[in-house]
């Protein structure tokens, strides 16, 4: 018996060392769940004064010390001096460039657990975008300029269209990706095999007064590329309320019936604005959230329960650059 779902991935808060225990812990117990990482160091990790290295080694150890299945990684630049990744864990990437500025781009990388899940597909489709991690800088086949669409041979990929660019210049290195993956056949007590396949989107979105003109190119190719399976999405929205749906904005599925964690208030993610003299954590910014009646949040960890620095211990900032968001960690259930 097959059983298939999608799961779209946003930027989420924070976590605790122990919540990702109890995550661990849950999954052994059953093959109906799984767990999701999101977390945005921001582009400036890994500039003067920020820890890229600790950075790394909170990301690595995620996959390595506590085996998550799915982890999202948004705007980490400094792979070079600083490597994420690690045995056991395949990746796909994209980056989104800015047209005024072709020195820069914003990376994106989801990795995937190769113990637990086999690939189906992943997005951007060509090779490239899996033998290497991103960086901040334009190199090879992530030297992408004004270019939004992905074509054979680039990893350039960008949530929204060149319609919607031309129409509002500001909303520039907004990258994301995606993989559809099958669970490892699991053997029942009955001696029958099953499996399930999920559809993981990773994104960065534009700012809340640009999103009706920032989705253009991500929802059509979400809708086909995940094949009308459950969706798990983790992202930056930048959405400011808590109360703020991250189906927002979204007109067409599956986007459009994002469920959120219903088990308590959203926590707040955005951002390490001490340098610019501002309330840390004043937004509810990241996300993970899933397909309604495929999938269910059961705990969600990170980030704060309001604005402040009041997270988790060994899940808050890790990087300390200026615009980081805090790290949030996802148990998610099959829901059938």
């Amino acid at each position: 018996m097959k059983f298939t779902s999608v799961i779209f991935i946003t930027s989420l808060c924070s976590l605790g060392v122990s919540a990702t225990a109890t995550i661990s812990s849950t999954l052994t117990s059953s093959s109906a769940a799984f767990s999701a990482l999101w977390y945005r160091p921001h582009d400036e990790c890994g500039w003067e004064g920020s820890n890229a290295t600790q950075a790394s080694l909170f990301i690595n150890d995620q996959m390595k010390k506590s085996g998550i299945d799915f982890v999202g990684i948004s705007g980490y630049g400094d792979n070079i001096n600083n490597p994420i990744g690690i045995d056991g864990y395949g990746s796909v990437g994209s980056v989104c460039g800015n047209p005024d500025d072709a020195s820069v781009v914003s990376p994106i990388v989801l990795f995937h657990n190769k113990e637990r899940w086999d690939v189906v597909d992943l997005y951007p489709k060509s090779s490239v975008c899996q033998a290497s991690i991103p960086t901040a800088l334009p190199n090879g086949p992530y030297n992408c300029g004004a270019k939004t669409i992905p074509s054979n041979g680039d990893c350039c990929s960008c949530t929204y269209s060149d319609e919607e660019l031309a129409i509002n210049p500001k909303i520039v290195q907004r990258p994301w990706a995606a993989g559809l993956f099958e669970q490892k056949l699991i053997t029942t007590i009955s001696g029958s095999s099953s499996s399930r396949t999920v559809c993981v989107v990773v994104a960065s979105l534009a700012h809340p007064s640009n999103t009706t003109e920032s989705f253009g190119a991500i929802s059509p190719e979400v809708n086909t590329f995940c094949r009308g399976n459950p969706v798990v999405f983790m992202a930056d929205t930048n959405l400011n309320e808590p109360s703020t749906p991250t189906s927002t904005g979204f007109r067409e599925e599956p986007l459009l019936s994002l469920k959120d964690y219903s088990h308590g208030d959203l926590p707040y993610t955005c951002c390490n604005d001490t340098y610019r003299g501002e309330v840390i954590n004043q937004f509810a910014s990241d996300r993970i959230a899933v397909s309604s009646g495929d999938l269910s949040i059961d705990d969600l960890f990170g980030g704060s329960a309001v604005p402040g620095l009041e997270m988790p211990l060994g899940f808050g900032y890790q990087c300390h650059n200026m615009k980081e968001h805090a790290p949030l960690l996802a148990h998610v259930s099959f829901q059938n």
